[in-house]
């Protein structure tokens, strides 16, 4: 009798260990699988914030560390939120209303076309120098078509000057007004191109009036010393050069690192 009750006494031992047992490996489990939610949390956390942040190792873009990275959980500034931009954006604006309203001057000329023509005859460009064979050859004899490919030209020039420097400006502001739209990048590459035509087309006139490089000159102490023609070439330059940046900055924002999308494809379906 005494043997039976030590096996049951033995027996309820081995039971209340292995419940114990059971016990402490449930709760080691619970801890892990919560430390794994967790882990899932702040990694999809990490995710949103790399893709939707403002990070760009391009030269023209602040690089922004990732305390002070912008993302959706934070009050986000512009992407290309610096200095150079708005004062290249004064800039812009100032060369697309010169454009703009140089063309709109000669739409409203009814005599434009003469006087182009007269103009270009009598440019020391049309007779000697590295444009004078063209002018010759191909200006001259379409002198009414280059006259209004002039024209519109410089239009489409202001008018896409005007948009980009108004949409960098937009960028200044914070909130939904300043919020990032998927047509940036497209027109931050037409607004290059828009410089590229500004610093083409002026340094060909500046070339076709013979004008040469800035000197010192007696009688000219109350005059500009640079051409506005050799003036806009370096701003139409710079612009294009700031805008190529922003673009290539804007891409790059839009498109997650490789990284992260091989993290995103292996990532299983219930995490």
């Amino acid at each position: 009798m005494s043997h039976s009750a030590n096996d049951l006494q033995t027996l309820a031992q081995e039971q209340q260990a292995l419940l114990t047992e059971a016990r402490r490996r449930l709760g080691v489990r619970d801890r892990i699988d919560e430390q794994r939610r967790a882990a899932q949390r702040q990694a999809r956390r990490e995710r949103l914030e790399t893709i939707t942040s403002y990070e760009s190792n391009h030269k023209g873009e602040i690089k922004m560390s990732a305390p002070n990275r912008p993302s959706i959980f934070s009050p986000r500034l512009p992407l290309s939120g610096n200095a150079a931009l708005g004062a290249s954006a004064l800039i812009q604006a100032v060369l697309g209303i010169e454009f703009t309203l140089s063309s709109l001057n000669k739409l409203a000329d009814p005599h434009y076309v003469i006087d182009f023509a007269a103009f270009v005859r009598s440019t020391p460009g049309a007779i000697s120098g590295v444009l004078s064979s063209l002018i010759q050859a191909l200006v001259l004899p379409n002198v009414a078509i280059f006259a209004r490919l002039i024209e519109v030209s410089e239009l489409l020039i202001g008018v896409v000057l005007l948009i980009g420097a108004a949409d960098i400006g937009r960028r200044r502001f914070a909130g939904r007004l300043g919020a990032q739209h998927g047509y940036e990048a497209p027109l931050a590459l037409g607004s290059a191109l828009a410089g590229l035509a500004a610093a083409g087309l002026t340094l060909s006139i500046g070339i076709l009036m013979g004008e040469g490089l800035p000197t010192v000159a007696v009688g000219r102490a109350f005059s500009s010393a640079i051409p506005i023609e050799l003036f806009i070439v370096p701003l139409g330059v710079a612009i294009a050069w700031l805008e190529l940046g922003r673009f290539i900055a804007l891409r790059r924002s839009r498109r997650p690192a490789p990284a992260i999308r091989a993290r995103l494809v292996q990532q299983p379906q219930g995490a």
